[in-house]
């Protein structure tokens, strides 16, 4: 199992309101896929509030107030990777990622997709250090998961 750390509201969003494609600026995951674990970061994006997909999914005015942080929020299955444009710098023109990365997944050269599904978000919050990329959670924390979630 892997986790991601996110800043919010960005993670917030993935887990509650369909945020389906995280942006990175390379192949942070590599070959893996599956269970990947969403760690809220200790630090907000606070230009993220600006952002049309959050700004329709967050009409709750209390929502900031509710976020939490420095803590695993939920989990997703990590389900596909792929770089938003081609190395030549021309825009990929393949229906999936129009249809599966909208309105999340943001275009430019260098943008790589990492397509998230079924977000579960966990009953309770666990607290975690977070690191950058994708990285294995402590098996203390792993522990505490299967507690919160029977499994």
């Amino acid at each position: 199992m892997k986790a991601l750390t996110v800043r919010q509201p960005w993670a917030w969003a993935i887990i509650n309101a369909g945020k389906n494609v995280e942006n990175r600026t390379r192949n942070i995951a590599g070959r893996y896929r599956g269970s990947l674990l969403i760690h809220a970061s200790r630090t907000e994006d606070i230009t993220a509030w600006g952002h049309p997909a959050i700004r329709d999914a967050t009409k709750d005015p209390h929502l900031p107030r509710g976020l939490v942080y420095g803590v695993i929020i939920g989990v997703v299955d990590l389900v596909d990777v792929h770089n938003a444009y081609y190395d030549n710098g021309l825009p990929i023109q393949h229906t999936e990622c129009d249809r599966d990365c909208e309105p999340w997944g943001e275009p430019g050269p260098g943008v790589h997709h990492l397509v998230l599904r079924n977000p579960r978000p966990l009953p309770t919050p666990i607290p975690c250090r977070g690191a950058l990329g994708l990285w294995t959670p402590p098996a203390d924390i792993v522990e505490q998961l299967r507690a919160v979630t029977h499994g």
